[in-house]
């Protein structure tokens, strides 16, 4: 999801938004699959090991569904914006796209780490939900300078402070991943 909250925003953009709302719900199909084929399998009779798996499998793929949900809430909050109109200045789109960059690494390392059983890239992982929330705490204070400054309305603090909040859910989330993995393999 590009995070463009200004005037011009060219249909494409639109579209592609539009398509975080139907990947959403093919991650809540699959989710429901999944979640259903692992509980049925879980019933058999298992190893400890096998069961410890299925049960950080479950959790993950509820980790993973819970991601989609915050992309669906940035889009609305995004839509939201251009509905009303209310534009995010340069600095801050440009705080978010810094924050969404270092997402994208960690949600593509939980993936590659909950398949690998990687730990080093669970590190980096943790590392980077250190450096998500930092870069969120950054930008609330930026955007509080902004708005005393007169930069911007008041109802765009509440929609950026929105999205910082579901980005940095999205930070947490990859970080239960590599802890699982961490504690676990």
């Amino acid at each position: 999801l590009r995070f463009e909250c200004h005037p011009g925003k060219n249909r494409s953009d639109q579209e592609k938004a539009k398509e975080v709302v139907l990947l959403e719900n093919k991650i809540d199909h699959f989710e429901d699959e999944l979640g259903t084929y692992l509980v049925k399998v879980s019933s058999r009779d298992l190893s400890v090991e096998d069961s410890q798996t299925i049960s950080i499998l479950l959790h993950c793929i509820g980790d993973f569904e819970r991601i989609s949900d915050h992309a669906v809430n940035v889009y609305e909050s995004a839509k939201h914006c251009i509905d009303s109109n209310l534009y995010l200045t340069d600095s801050a789109i440009n705080e978010l796209k810094e924050i969404h960059q270092t997402i994208n690494t960690a949600i593509s390392l939980a993936l590659e780490s909950l398949v690998t059983k990687d730990r080093e890239k669970c590190e980096i992982i943790k590392a980077d939900e250190d450096l998500i929330d930092n870069l969120v705490a950054k930008g609330r204070d930026n955007h509080i300078e902004r708005l005393e400054a007169g930069l911007c309305k008041p109802a765009v603090g509440v929609v950026y402070f929105g999205i910082l909040s579901d980005l940095e859910r999205v930070g947490d989330r990859c970080n239960n991943i590599a802890i699982r993995i961490i504690e676990n393999f």
